[in-house]
């Protein structure tokens, strides 16, 4: 198991990052944008805790376009097998270190041999106007098969994506309040209308060359699909929710 932290300032006050965070819209347009799609199964549940607190759950399924995998590797894995499904738990009322938000993302397919996820929460800075949104992530691959030290690159992969993802969602959030409150929409209106746009290569390309754009709760597929497919992780970029 590899765990690691990511710290990132958000220039918002906590209360008003964690009352985004529950802002499914946010989820969907980064997914978009990278050219996946979300789907909520089911509502969001009432649950408690190990100790009793009570917490929200929702449970996503993010999917990826059936030209995710080149052709020459459909052979050995589907863009199906990797679809992901993410769970997240979180306090409606606290958001600190002793409650933070719990995020499990499970690929169904590989469910056995892949484990990943992060605890999420926030650090307010003196005068309560910005934050500090901190990460613990974990990534799991059981060796099995697979050498050791393969499986521990794997894991450091997948770790390095994920950590560039979760550090890019402040800028996901700010995109996000500019192009809706400019407009004074509501946070929680009508679904807007997707993007007539398909990405193209060259919108991938301009993406990585400014540090790269992943949709922050599927991003950990990249380092899988770069070693299954054998990919440069600087051409990977082209092809992956704080989302839900």
């Amino acid at each position: 198991m590899r765990e690691g932290e990511v710290r990132v300032r958000c220039a918002l006050a906590p209360d008003r990052v964690w009352e985004l965070r529950a802002n499914i819209d946010i989820d969907r347009r980064i997914a978009d944008r990278d050219r996946r799609t979300v789907e909520q199964l089911g509502n969001d549940r009432d649950v408690v805790d190990e100790c009793g607190h009570a917490l929200v759950e929702r449970v996503l399924m993010v999917k990826v376009p059936d030209d995710f995998v080149p052709k020459f590797f459909q052979k050995w894995v589907s863009s199906g097998q990797l679809h992901t499904r993410v769970t997240s738990r979180w306090s409606s009322d606290a958001h600190d270190a002793a409650n933070p938000c719990v995020v499990d993302i499970v690929l169904p397919s590989l469910a056995d041999r892949v484990e990943m996820g992060y605890r999420q929460w926030l650090e307010a800075e003196p005068g309560g106007e910005a934050c500090v949104i901190v990460s613990t992530t974990r990534i799991g691959v059981c060796s099995g098969d697979l050498p050791r030290w393969v499986a521990g690159a794997i894991e450091a992969i997948v770790e390095g994506s994920m950590h560039a993802a979760l550090k890019q969602y402040p800028a996901h959030v700010s995109e996000y309040l500019r192009s809706t409150e400019s407009a004074a929409q509501p946070l929680e209106g009508a679904p807007r209308p997707r993007r007539a746009r398909v990405p193209s290569e060259e919108d991938a390309a301009a993406a990585a060359a400014e540090g790269g754009s992943r949709c922050f709760c599927q991003c950990e597929l990249w380092g899988i699909l770069r070693v299954v497919c054998g990919r440069p992780a600087a051409s990977a970029t082209g092809s992956c929710t704080m989302g839900s």
